[in-house]
């Protein structure tokens, strides 16, 4: 069946894992990606573990060009499909998975979580072409990256794209959900060498953003950061306000600062919401 989500798009929907194109569950992550896009007008956005296309239909209607890579091979047909249905000539899908060379690998697939890793799916693997983003795309300006563990190779086979165009960064950093890596230090590191300031979007996805690029992209985004720091000091045990920089807050509870924030991080008399992200 053909089904049309909250935003006038369709979708082909064979099985209950292809209604998560529906969803509102990365709300958030999608909000930060429609804002740097409307600050920037991203020419290319990359979408690395496409899956059905989520991100790559809608990032479409805001950017010229759209490279999707998708290895899972049911996914990809519905991906393709979900293009041909809104109309969209600008979309590229490509059947690689994103890592640090070129080889061929086993993919174990399950709708969402299909990973290159051993151990997390059972499921009869099928064997895909691994490239790096360095040889399968000439240019990008906002890379989505969601590899399901496979997270530092995938950064690693671009970096020299990382170098070269400065791309805006969503990662979907997978130590948080589950998996048995610790690449997030490592790839915080290796980009913030590189010139990237860190937001937090969601506990798992951070946005990285090149300080050369016009603060103002990032302005609608720093309230969500500190947000989102509040709540990750909670699942951490720590006082929800636990490093905040100002304490205009005393006496408010989270719910009270989730509402007051957006009128604080932006003012001039309040800039160390904005100068802590840019040490």
């Amino acid at each position: 069946m053909i089904a049309e989500s909250w935003d006038g798009l369709r979708w082909l929907i064979e099985e209950d894992s292809d209604k998560e194109v529906l969803s509102k569950g990365e709300i958030s992550v999608l909000r930060a990606l429609y804002a740097i896009s409307d600050a920037l007008r991203p020419e290319v956005f990359v979408d690395v573990g496409a899956y059905k296309g989520y991100y790559s239909v809608r990032m479409a209607r805001r950017c010229g060009r759209v490279v999707a890579f998708e290895p899972n091979p049911r996914n990809r047909r519905i991906l393709e499909e979900n293009v041909r249905l809104n109309g969209l000539g600008n979309v590229t899908v490509l059947p690689y998975a994103a890592g640090e060379a070129r080889y061929r690998a086993k993919l174990y697939p399950r709708a969402a979580s299909s990973t290159l890793l051993e151990g997390y799916v059972k499921a009869e693997p099928v064997e895909v072409e691994v490239v790096p983003l360095d040889e399968a795309v000439d240019g990008a300006d906002i890379v989505k990256l969601d590899v399901e563990g496979y997270d530092w190779r995938a950064v690693q086979g671009m970096a020299r794209l990382i170098d070269r165009c400065r791309p805006t960064l969503v990662i979907e950093h997978h130590e948080f959900r589950g998996y048995r890596v610790n690449d997030y230090p490592v790839i915080k590191g290796f980009l913030r060498g590189r010139g990237y300031i860190e937001l937090y979007l969601t506990e798992p996805h951070r946005l990285y953003y090149h300080r050369s690029r016009p603060l103002e992209a990032i302005g609608p985004l720093v309230a969500d950061h500190y947000i989102n720091a509040c709540i990750m000091n909670v699942t951490r045990g720590l006082p929800w306000y636990y490093g905040l920089p100002y304490d205009w807050w005393w006496g408010m509870n989270l719910i009270d600062f989730i509402h007051e924030v957006r009128e604080h991080v932006l003012r001039p008399d309040e800039p160390e919401w904005l100068m802590r992200l840019l040490r």
